[in-house]
């Protein structure tokens, strides 16, 4: 088990944290497309977009989740620091609307956050099911949120036999 903190997370890159230490930054771009071809978006997704993105300089990590039932992928990609993100600029979310219009889909939505903490059990492997949860937090409790998180959260869910990871990401500017 490998779990990385605010602080530890990528040393000596990203922009700086609120306790003086280097973050990276996550990408999450999400679209809809239509049911019936979901097969073929994930297709694409493991054949064309993730070696294009991962051959892109300073990308860390990719992957994707896709509901099934309604067609919605959430993409994220992982950047060493506000360099790499910018010099990746639209490419790597063209390649997810350029699939989104083959597939029929929506107009994709991107947003920027902070990694805070990678609990890393085991590699996530293609067809492993997932849970995404959105919450936010008000700004001036970020920290305290994501240090509670990381005392409580990963205490519970990593009891779990099926657990591969637990990924925070926080939108510092935001909550």
């Amino acid at each position: 088990r490998r779990t990385h903190d605010v602080g530890e997370c990528c040393p000596g890159s990203g922009t700086p944290d609120s306790g003086g230490g280097q973050v990276m930054l996550v990408r999450v771009v999400t679209t809809r497309a239509d049911v019936p071809r979901t097969g073929e978006g994930i297709a694409s997704v493991h054949g064309e977009i993730q070696p294009q993105i991962a051959a892109m300089d300073g990308n860390a990590g990719f992957a994707m989740a896709v509901d099934r039932s309604s067609g919605r992928y959430v993409s994220i990609a992982v950047w060493t620091g506000p360099e790499a993100l910018e010099s990746s600029g639209h490419g790597a979310p063209r390649l997810i609307a350029d699939l989104a219009r083959r597939l029929h889909g929506s107009e994709p939505s991107v947003e920027v956050f902070d990694l805070v903490l990678a609990h890393v059990v085991k590699p996530v492997r293609l067809g492993y099911w997932g849970r995404l949860t959105r919450l936010e937090v008000p700004v001036p409790d970020v920290a305290r949120a994501a240090q509670k998180f990381q005392q409580w959260v990963l205490a519970l869910f990593d009891r779990f036999d099926g657990l591969a990871a637990i990924i925070l990401f926080a939108d510092r500017a935001h909550g």
